[in-house]
């Protein structure tokens, strides 16, 4: 048994009909996990910015700062934010998938289970 993945070449499905490792999914199982990491980097991209809000409202303190946590300060918030949007159980991502799920019925059976995930 053979299944076509993302690219025009044929690999053949493991024993037990799973895709080898590294092979990219095609079909609903592709689209669930297309929809719940994209509610998730979106989840993340909105907390991002109201850390980095938030950051501008903090007095400068004489003993931090620095060229180097001007550097990365905007790497730091951005990963805080990917982290925020992927605790399990996040309700923002949540909400996300409820739109999604009105904007794509499709998807709608198929992101339930992978949620929490």
């Amino acid at each position: 048994m053979t299944s076509t993945i993302a690219s025009t070449s044929r690999i053949p499905l493991a024993a037990a009909g799973k895709p080898p490792a590294g092979a990219a999914l095609v079909g609903p199982a592709r689209g669930t996990r297309d929809a719940l990491t994209t509610a998730r980097e979106f989840a993340g991209l909105f907390y991002s910015m109201m850390l980095s809000e938030m950051q501008k409202s903090v007095p400068e303190n004489p003993y931090s700062g620095g060229p180097g946590e001007e550097t990365f300060r905007s790497m730091w918030i951005s990963e805080m934010g990917r982290n925020l949007a992927y605790c399990k159980g996040d309700a923002l991502v949540r909400t996300i998938l409820a739109g999604m799920r009105k904007a794509a019925p499709a998807v709608s059976s198929q992101v339930s289970a992978g949620e929490d995930g």
